[in-house]
């Protein structure tokens, strides 16, 4: 089993649920501690930095799914959200004549990762690119992943992590793997249960750590688990709001309100831009 999966001591506290029926704590097995809740600043109605996002004339979204189970081909849970999310962009964007392509990263070491790429002009001066990739595990996908990851996370517009958080290891895999170039904004979505508890690198950013406190970063976390159901249209919404530079949505309104997950913006009480 995957950790996070099975109950045991390292996790107890994830599967805990004192208030289910029948459960009952005996008073000498309670141990009280106090605390204060912190409040952090909030910002309001905040949109993502879509001058910067488009400065180039074109959006660029890398995207990484992981499977549900790993090495599972059929009917499995993150393999169907990576065939879904990409039918979804070809029932979206087909009248626009997209160049798509099919091909396999090599993995000596395991499973051959899946990538689809997308290009295709928005409008005269607009461009989108889109690529996806499905892989076991982010800390599994082998040299050529890694290396592509590195490539194109440093130039991404949109990047995003959806799969298991495995109790923030994959987490931590995937953020260890991504880069960041100076003054470049991108917008860092992960996608994946609790993963607002597994924050770290917003704690203490170390070298090629990604965190948001340069103003060149905003994160999107999920305060509550997330289910797998909820990747595609939680990321395709994203692929609709970033993609209309002259009709900007704010934050609120490109995440969907209905997500298990209870998404939360982090790092956007700097941005600038609003129409």
């Amino acid at each position: 089993m995957k950790p996070g999966h099975n109950v045991g001591e390292e996790n107890m506290f994830y599967h805990y649920r004192p208030e289910a029926p029948g459960c009952s704590i005996a008073a000498a097995d309670v141990t009280l501690v106090g605390g204060a809740p912190v409040l952090l600043p909030t910002s309001q109605n905040t949109y993502p930095e879509y001058d910067r996002i488009w400065s180039d004339k074109t959006l660029k979204m890398a995207i990484v799914f992981s499977r549900n189970v790993p090495g599972q081909m059929l009917n499995d849970a993150g393999g169907n959200e990576f065939l879904n999310f990409n039918a979804k962009l070809q029932g979206k964007f087909a009248a626009r004549s997209p160049v798509v392509t099919s091909t396999t990263l090599p993995n000596p070491a395991g499973r051959a990762v899946q990538k689809q790429q997308w290009e295709l002009d928005l409008d005269a001066t607009h461009h989108l690119s889109i690529q996806t990739y499905l892989v076991d595990l982010p800390q599994s996908g082998g040299a050529a992943f890694e290396a592509e990851l590195a490539q194109v996370s440093a130039t991404s517009d949109f990047l995003s992590y959806a799969g298991h958080a495995g109790l923030g290891v994959n987490i931590d895999a995937f953020l260890s793997r991504v880069r960041s170039s100076p003054s470049k904004y991108r917008v860092l979505m992960l996608q994946n249960c609790n993963s607002f508890a597994y924050n770290n690198f917003v704690l203490t950013p170390a070298p090629n750590t990604i965190t948001g406190a340069n103003g060149n970063q905003d994160v999107v976390v999920n305060a509550l688990p997330s289910n797998f159901s909820d990747n595609t249209p939680m990321l395709f919404n994203w692929v609709v709001g970033l993609s209309q530079p002259n009709a900007p949505k704010p934050f609120l309104d490109i995440l969907p309100r209905e997500a298990s997950g209870r998404p939360v913006v982090l790092f956007d009480d700097d941005n600038h831009f609003h129409p």
